[in-house]
């Protein structure tokens, strides 16, 4: 049963008084994909050729929304371009689509661009999410989902098919979706990014072998997740990197993280210094000293966190009590830690 008034509740919290959804109006969505949008025009005319080619008929009604975005200090060159993200939109906006809408936040012209100290992709892909729920439909049983992708991505044919079967199923309230990166400009950068996926793919079967309940990719152009589960662990974050990964590490402690294996985002290869990690500068770091990034995590690494996942799960049950019974307890896992290896004991 929908919960309308959580979310009501989360908005009043909120303060985007500045920026507004422009095109929808009225109109209520079963599905809503969150788009940042930073000097991508040369991609997002791809992304939308790509979102197109889904088959909507047979899934609910979809919105497609841009949060184009910049701070006051940024560069003319990323203002103009956005500038020109926000007019193909208002075209887009003109398409009269019974299954398919598009629409925009812009947060980039004169007096509605980021705040300088928190401005950046997580606050991006925040106001987009948080404004999305004010345009679901709770008075339909269908689940609300809001799905985060990025501009220099596209997509397979059945994305949003997938992943809005997925949710129909029993008690799925967030999913990651399969990834695979676009071929890359060059034969040195393509051999970058296979490298960069096999890193990826080592670590999360290295995670799963330890049975962590981490154990899925955090990529911010793969994930969905039920509206109102979304707030009530708090929304999105405002990190200028890493939102991705600690918006699923917060949704992990609350709901299991499934997976949608049959739709694929193909993100982007290019080299990019926008962010301090992931795939723009990974790319980048493989270019500029290969040999470094062929190193991966010791398998026994993955061995020891095991057996100390296990450890802790099984203690878990055994804590309570007194402080004094708790602190011997906790002094018994630490010295069970010394035992699976010592440099977790210092750990």
């Amino acid at each position: 049963m929908k919960n309308s008034n959580i979310i009501s509740n989360y908005l009043k919290k909120q303060n985007h008084l500045n920026w507004k959804i422009n095109s929808c109006d009225n109109e209520r969505f079963s599905n809503i994909i969150v788009i940042p949008v930073i000097e991508e025009f040369a991609n997002i005319g791809k992304l939308v050729n790509s979102l197109c080619a889904n088959n909507f008929e047979k899934i609910n009604k979809t919105l497609v929304l841009f949060v184009i975005n910049n701070k006051k200090s940024s560069a003319n060159i990323i203002k103009n371009d956005n500038f020109k993200s926000i007019n193909f939109i208002k075209n887009l906006i003109k398409i009269n689509d019974s299954f398919l809408k598009f629409g925009f936040i812009d947060c980039s012209s004169a007096g509605k661009e980021l705040p300088e100290k928190d401005g950046g992709v997580g606050l991006a892909r925040k106001i987009g999410m948080d404004l999305a729920l004010s345009h679901f439909d709770y008075d339909s049983k269908i689940p609300n989902i809001l799905i985060s992708l990025d501009a220099d991505c596209l997509i397979s044919e059945n994305y949003l098919q997938e992943i809005t079967s997925k949710f129909n199923e029993p008690n799925i309230k967030a999913a990651v979706i399969n990834f695979e990166h676009q071929p890359a400009e060059n034969i040195e950068q393509n051999l970058a990014v296979i490298n960069y996926e096999i890193f990826l793919r080592y670590y999360l079967l290295g995670l799963t072998i330890a049975k962590s309940p981490y154990a899925f990719h955090t990529i911010g152009s793969t994930f969905a997740v039920e509206a109102e589960t979304y707030v009530k662990i708090g929304g999105m974050n405002k990190k200028q990197a890493g939102e991705d990964f600690y918006f699923l590490e917060k949704l992990a402690k609350n709901t299991q993280i499934h997976k949608v294996v049959n739709a694929t985002v193909f993100p982007s290869a290019r080299v990019s210094n926008r962010v301090p990690f992931g795939t723009g500068p990974r790319i980048k770091r493989f270019l500029e000293n290969p040999k470094i990034e062929y190193l991966v995590y010791s398998p026994q690494t993955f061995q020891v966190l095991k057996i100390w996942l296990r450890i802790l799960k099984n203690s878990m049950t055994n804590i309570g009590g007194t402080v004094a019974t708790i602190e011997n307890d906790l002094n018994q896992i630490l010295e069970k830690a010394k035992n699976i290896h010592a440099e977790l004991y210092v750990f």
